[in-house]
Parts: structure tokens; sequence; C-alpha cells
């Protein structure tokens, strides 16, 4: 969120004793405006009267006759814009620029922790069972049990939360996503099923002599 920056000597300067207090009142609540819709220091007519209301017209005239304002158009759109804006303020340029390196940086930062926990599981994964697994694939591990007393809703969420010992599955699996969830939102068992279903249907066409 970008601010709207106001000098420490702005009490005593001279343009805020040339435009009185109100009219300053004015120019602080309008310079946030701007800021917050990144115009740049432009601030509409419309605008200002919602927050000056039947004063608009002698405010703004004083902040003009101050030299902190002069009167602009934008898009149509008739206002006053801040003098010198790009000076003191980010501009809109600036603004977004900054908010694209910070989702890069947040991207990294998740990116990074995703490798750390795939590290994680890949470094206290179990040895590989010494034979070939079934070509149906390894066996589901049991859900873990819910604690005594607990809830159902505990009990469910105990039951679809991945054990410890399938961490080094969920990062050799192609079929979830890191927590280890299918694309529907259910626990993986990190079965491929595939060639089952293909041998099976297989196996089906040939017992009712269908073509395949």
């Amino acid at each position: 969120m970008p601010w709207f920056k106001v000098d420490d000597s702005i009490h005593s300067h001279p343009k805020s004793h040339t435009a009185g207090l109100a009219a300053m009142g004015l120019w602080v609540v309008s310079g946030s405006h701007s800021a917050a819709y990144l115009s740049d220091g432009f601030i509409s007519r419309r605008a200002v009267q919602k927050l000056a209301g039947k004063d608009t017209l002698k405010l703004a005239s004083r902040l003009v006759a101050a030299g902190l304002w002069y009167p602009d158009e934008r898009d149509g759109e008739t206002g006053w814009s801040f003098h010198d804006w790009e000076q003191y303020q980010p501009t809109k340029a600036q603004v977004e620029q900054s908010r694209k390196q910070a989702r890069i940086r947040q991207k990294s930062r998740r990116d990074s922790t995703r490798e750390s926990r795939r590290d994680f599981a890949r470094s206290h994964a179990p040895p590989p069972p010494p034979h070939p697994p079934h070509p149906g694939g390894p066996t589901p591990a049991p859900a873990r049990e819910a604690p005594s007393g607990a809830t159902s809703a505990e009990s469910a969420r105990a039951a679809s939360t991945p054990k410890f010992d399938t961490f080094q599955e969920i990062a050799n699996c192609d079929l979830c996503d890191d927590d280890g969830r299918k694309p529907n939102g259910m626990v993986c068992d990190h079965i491929d099923r595939r060639f089952t279903a293909a041998h099976g249907s297989k196996q089906v066409h040939e017992q009712m002599g269908w073509k395949t």
C-alpha cells in the first residue's frame, strides 16, 4: 500500500500559512486519495467535492493560490494536480514495479519452502523394499488413527492427513500435489491404475467377444 508523504516542516512552511489550516486538511486527504488510486497527484473535482462539500472551490482556490495545486484535466475530467508530485511521492509506475517485485519474492519463498519440504522428505525416507513392488502398485499406507475422545471432524482430518512415512511417496508421485491430494481433493494413494484399468478392459472385451 503506497503512502502519501508529508514533510515534517509543513507546519511552518509559508505555503501552508498562505493556504490556511482547512485547505491544508483538504491537501492531505486529497494526497491520500491520489496515492490510493495511483493517479500521480491528480484528483478530480468530483472527488474533491466528496471531501470538501460546499467548500470545494474556496479551499481548492486557496491551494492553487499557495502554489500547492494547479488546475488540471485527465481523461475528460476536470480537477487539480499536486505540484511536483513525482519529486516527493511514489509514481504509479514505481508502485506497480515494487508490487511486481514483491510478488516475485513471495513466489520465490514459496518455491523454496516447497523444495525444502521435498528435500526433507527425501532425506528421511525409509529404504526401498528388497523386492520390486506388485505391478498394481504398493499397498496404501493405513490412515492415521485419531486420538481417543476425538470428534468426528477431528477423526476425518486425522484420516485424511498423510503420515510422515508417505512424504517420500508424495515427493515422487506425479498424481497428486505437495499435500498429497489428487485434483478432486481426495488423499492420493500414489497408485497409477491406468495399466490395471487397461488390462481389465482388454479382458472384458475378450470374454464378450468385442472388437478392441
